[in-house]
């Protein structure tokens, strides 16, 4: 229970840094998915499982990555041994630092 309440926490606060205009778009985009996310807006999870608020929590921090991450593709070209060809996919853990 600890662990959902925690994640759920998680959820809200990523839900609560976007712009309203990505906040729009996540409904958008995840409502076929989830169905409706009023969640969100009323923090009542009710009903909702532990997979699919673990599933919820890794999309809405992939999607902050994405809307947030902007290359220096300058700096990056010049430190080319910095680059990698390979990618990873994981889980955004909070760490208590």
């Amino acid at each position: 229970m600890k662990e959902k309440q925690t994640r759920m926490e998680s959820i809200g606060r990523l839900y609560n840094s976007l712009k309203e205009e990505d906040k729009e778009r996540l409904h958008e985009r995840f409502t076929p998915h989830f169905g409706s996310l009023d969640e969100l807006k009323t923090g009542n999870w009710f009903g909702w499982t532990e997979k699919n608020l673990k599933q919820l929590e890794a999309i809405m921090s992939g999607y902050m990555f994405t809307v947030n991450y902007v290359p220096d593709m300058i700096t990056d070209y010049k430190n080319d041994e910095n680059l990698s060809s390979y990618v990873r996919f994981g889980w955004i853990e909070d760490s208590d630092d």
